[in-house]
């Protein structure tokens, strides 16, 4: 009996061994394309610049579908580490616990800055291709890449080299070193509110539809910019609108007295106005109407579709419009849409960020 017991331990020790061995085998590196990329430093940007560009390679059973790979590409050299942007491969039952992740020997990682894929059942390979800002240490320097794998109960890290180093061949006096500052950047920025009206009416009626809503967002934005320094008003575009049924003459007189009284509205509640206000018209919403159409329920949504995408002149469209069965869910449910007013409102923010720049 104890010879069978032993024969029994023996047999259950070489079975878990083997699906260790398979489950070591299963987890093998991680590979590149090109195995061992090169990296050149661009003398004719200003200031010099590396093209990190490599094809990473994840076999279809590296990781589960409750698992999570955080690839973490960075040039490294003694004292020095310019991290990438990391690489997430989440599996679709995965449960993200930490936005960043911090390793001995490696900056924290804030994974909201990288980019993010789904796993997939198949091989995946996905391309990295960032370009940074040279600097004088990476001469030094080598492409390495933290490799970390978040299972529900453990965290595996490993690290591998993925370029020796990086090629640079000084060809005359050049913006060689740079220096990190930090500089005040100007950001565009837009705002675009809509305001509904009833059919024929040019007047803005505040309780109908979400127009109360929209005015206040909308007054709110003005009221911001208005008190703050770091923000600056440039102009605003209102655009009278009115849906493709009726005549073209009748649309332009009643979309353009919509942008115009819209206009004394917006003067008589947040103006007076230094900036430029441009007034457009929109008598016949082709786009808009399309949009809409896209997002609906409408039975025939195909065959509208069409006739809008075709190179029929507007009144061969309405024609044609008209002659559908169910033309009058049109005329209840998405012309009334199509009567409105649009306020674009274009600002500067203007951020405080640290770039590159010749020593």
């Amino acid at each position: 009996m104890k010879i069978v017991y032993y024969l029994f331990l023996i047999s259950a020790f070489s079975f878990f061994s083997c699906g260790s061995i398979k489950e070591k085998e299963k987890k093998y590196p991680l590979t590149t394309s090109p195995v061992h990329p090169e990296l050149f430093v661009n003398q004719k940007t200003d200031p010099y610049t590396i093209r990190v560009k490599y094809k990473l390679n994840i076999p279809a059973d590296f990781i589960s579908a409750k698992d999570r790979l955080v690839y973490i590409p960075r040039i490294s050299a003694a004292g020095h580490d310019y991290t990438l942007k990391p690489v997430i491969v989440s599996g679709s039952k995965f449960k993200p616990k930490h936005r960043t992740i911090r390793l001995p020997g490696l900056s924290a990682v804030n994974l909201s800055s990288g980019e993010g894929f789904q796993l997939t059942s198949g091989n995946m390979q996905i391309e990295i291709d960032e370009v940074i800002p040279f600097q004088l240490w990476m001469t030094q320097a080598k492409l390495v890449a933290t490799t970390i794998v978040e299972t529900p109960h453990a965290m595996q890290t490993s690290t591998q080299i993925v370029s020796d180093g990086i090629v640079y061949i000084p060809l005359g006096p050049g913006p060689v070193r740079v220096r990190y500052v930090r500089k005040e950047i100007p950001v565009a920025q837009e705002a675009t509110f809509y305001f509904h009206y009833p059919v024929n009416v040019s007047f803005l009626y505040p309780d109908l539809s979400d127009n109360l809503e929209q005015l206040n967002k909308m007054g709110d934005l003005l009221l911001q910019i208005k008190n703050a320094p770091a923000q600056q008003l440039d102009r605003i575009v209102i655009t009278g609108m009115s849906s493709p049924d009726g005549t073209l003459a009748y649309n332009e007189k009643l979309s353009m007295k919509r942008a115009d009284h819209f206009l004394n509205y917006l003067e008589n509640t947040s103006g007076p106005f230094k900036i430029r206000i441009e007034i457009k018209t929109e008598p016949q919403d082709w786009e808009g109407f399309s949009e809409m159409v896209k997002k609906s329920d409408f039975p025939d949504k195909e065959a509208v579709l069409a006739i809008l995408d075709s190179n029929r002149t507007p009144q061969q469209k309405n024609r044609a419009l008209q002659q559908l069965p169910h033309y009058k869910y049109l005329l209840k449910n998405i012309y009334p849409q199509l009567q409105r007013t649009s306020c674009a409102i274009y600002y500067t923010t203007t951020t405080v960020k640290t770039v590159p720049e010749p020593e």
